[in-house]
């Protein structure tokens, strides 16, 4: 049969096929890291071994990376299996499809409507989610306040209304989703590429395809309501191509809709390690960005230190780590892993000492 691979975006893992009898032919369902359908048939004659039998594939139907197209499905494709409805010996429709974000349903349970199936989290509440990253947006009253919190495997979960005892939430989106800002009007989330949308991560457009990034670390930052600040991690060119590289650096723009990336932010030094990781806080004359510079492991003490940088009076400026007690001596290998800052005020700056005796964290 011809190979599925063309079809949304496949890994390198195939960990099922399976399939499934209809009033004619069969379908095949191929678990390619997404999860995608062959229409196939049984020829009458014995084909040569290389006719194919299956011929026309579908589009996936779980998330899938750059492609505008297909990141309002919330299953995650990390493919795990596929169940059909067991009382149907034809035209059986897929009920149930496990991957590494949990459990899903098919809500289309009749037939032929169920063979494109909409998958939906079966997962009864939130559990023990891996967390990459979470904004909370502030609203008028008690209950009304916006959270969203961005996650390995089951992308980005938000609820309006947080101060409640039993918050309603929201999938709205699957794929991996390494970090997500929000105020009142905007959430931006990066899944690989740069997506925005409205409050609730409705309206969802996708800005930026093939953004580079880290899942643990925070590559972009609202400085100011409709301001913001990312570190670029490696070059990458504008899609669709239009002559431009973006080199490494840091990066802001006012309008992250019709002009994500924006412009430099100073010329990033040259001997400086690669910026990985930013934090803001609200300096004398505007918005001071804090960039870690290396690895970002943010924490792990088996990944090496990290270098510290800030911008202020239109230079890049490194901090050096601080020695454990005034007046002493700092190791040679010394450097950052975590840091953190006081939006409201720049100079409370927070931050973990690696390399340098045990670990410490210093302001």
């Amino acid at each position: 049969m011809p190979n599925p691979d063309g079809s949304g975006d496949p890994k390198s893992r195939l960990p099922f096929v399976a399939t499934n009898d209809r009033s004619t032919g069969y379908d095949v369902w191929a678990g390619i890291g997404n999860l995608v359908r062959g229409t196939c048939s049984t020829p009458v004659t014995p084909p040569a071994p290389t006719t194919a039998r299956c011929t026309a594939w579908s589009d996936t139907f779980t998330d899938a990376q750059n492609d505008q197209q297909k990141i309002v499905h919330n299953a995650h494709g990390d493919s795990g299996t596929i169940v059909f409805d067991p009382s149907a010996s034809v035209d059986a429709c897929p009920t149930l499809y496990s991957s590494d974000g949990g459990v899903y349903r098919n809500t289309l349970i009749t037939s032929p409507e169920c063979h494109a199936p909409i998958f939906a989290a079966e997962n009864a509440g939130l559990h023990a989610f891996m967390l990459w990253g979470m904004a909370e947006v502030h609203r008028p009253g008690v209950e009304s306040e916006d959270l969203y919190i961005a996650l390995q495997d089951n992308g980005l979960y938000s609820t309006a209304d947080a101060g409640t005892n039993a918050p309603t939430w929201t999938h709205g989106l699957g794929a991996d989703v390494g970090d997500v800002v929000a105020d009142t009007t905007t959430v931006v989330a990066w899944t690989g590429d740069l997506l925005v949308g409205d409050p609730g991560f409705t309206n969802v457009e996708k800005v930026l395809p093939k953004f580079p990034g880290g899942s643990l670390a925070q590559v972009i930052v609202e400085a100011s309501p409709g301001h913001y600040m990312m570190v670029i991690i490696r070059p990458f060119d504008l899609d669709p191509p239009q002559g431009t590289q973006i080199p490494i650096g840091v990066r802001e723009t006012t309008d992250i809709k019709a002009d994500p990336v924006g412009t430099l932010l100073g010329n990033w030094p040259p001997a400086a390690k690669v910026p990985c990781h930013i934090q803001v806080g609200l300096g004398a004359t505007g918005p001071q960005p804090y960039v870690l510079a290396g690895t970002c492991a943010l924490g792990r003490t088996d990944k090496g230190a990290d270098e510290l940088w800030t911008y202020r009076d239109g230079l890049w400026t490194q901090i050096a780590p601080p020695p454990l007690k005034h007046g002493g001596t700092v190791s040679a290998e010394a450097g950052f892993g975590l840091i953190a800052v006081d939006p409201a005020h720049a100079t409370r700056l927070y931050a973990s000492v690696l390399y340098d005796g045990p670990p410490r964290m210093m302001r």
